[in-house]
């Protein structure tokens, strides 16, 4: 790690660039009558070499200070472990014969972790469509990689992309997103609802379903030679407008509340889903 820095623009025995600190130059002004401090880094220093956060707080503590009535201070910055460390004059003894104190970097300067969220601007749509999806993760990410089970592209690094779905399939989502302090993961399971074309073209009596009258105003009458469990009814947007359970062959639906346009219709019947497409006046 990048523990501590020391002023190497004169010359000495001392290995290494970022390896030892002290309040000032190691040696008296700049002269070649070196201080204590200096001999007593040079005899203890090794090769300056592999010096781990420990040692290296140790050879400012042991054998940098001048001794307990200098206003000497030690700090040491650790940036793998996000640790400021920290030890200060006071109490009329020096910073050497106290404890160090240890901040977490993070808190203090706010060095925030993003949060991963998204959201997409529908879930359920025909094969073929393709779905808006918009970056909502927290603490300012700035970088962006997005899964896309069955969808083409299947990966992106675009903070709000756009993606195709062209086989029908319940799929997943998952979102990385980071900054310089770290990354978060969400995964929404099912998130996309992909249904087959085939079943929603303007058929009204496939499947031995009828769905009257078309275009439709006010109400909405449903048939089926099997029993409808629930009746769900999209936008065009993908967005779910109305939704009514039930438990019979015949169902009739006020539709007077939505705006002209059209829809899609899904069916849960005894025998699976089928999509129709009206027409609201």
């Amino acid at each position: 790690p990048y523990l501590t820095f020391r002023d190497n623009s004169y010359g000495d025995t001392i290995p290494g660039d970022n390896l030892f600190a002290a309040n000032s130059q190691i040696k008296r002004n700049n002269c070649n009558h070196y201080c204590s401090r200096y001999y007593g880094i040079v005899n203890n220093i090794g090769d300056g070499t592999g010096i781990g956060s420990q040692e290296n707080w140790d050879l400012m503590k042991n054998y940098a200070n001048p001794g307990s009535y200098y206003s000497q201070q030690f700090m040491q910055y650790i940036p793998e472990w996000g640790q400021l460390k920290l030890c200060v004059y006071q109490n009329g003894q020096g910073a050497y014969l106290h404890d160090p104190i240890f901040y977490d970097v993070n808190e203090f300067f706010q060095l925030d972790v993003p949060i991963a969220n998204f959201t997409a601007d529908t879930t359920v749509v025909i094969e073929g469509d393709t779905i808006h999806f918009t970056d909502l993760s927290e603490n300012n990410p700035t970088g962006w990689e997005w899964e896309f089970e069955g969808g083409t592209p299947e990966t992106s690094t675009e903070q709000n992309p756009v993606i195709l779905y062209d086989t029908p399939g319940d799929y997943d989502v998952k979102l990385i997103v980071s900054n310089t302090y770290g990354s978060d993961t969400i995964i929404k399971i099912d998130y996309i609802h992909v249904d087959s074309l085939t079943t929603s073209v303007d058929n009204y009596n496939s499947a031995g379903i009828m769905i009257y009258p078309v275009p439709a105003k006010d109400k909405l009458f449903i048939s089926c030679k099997d029993n409808i469990q629930s009746v769900d009814i999209f936008n065009k947007s993908g967005m779910l407008v109305k939704k009514q359970k039930c438990n019979t062959r015949q169902i009739e639906i006020n539709i007077a509340d939505l705006p002209d346009g059209i829809y899609f219709i899904r069916l849960q019947t005894g025998n699976g889903i089928v999509i129709k497409k009206i027409i609201k006046l």
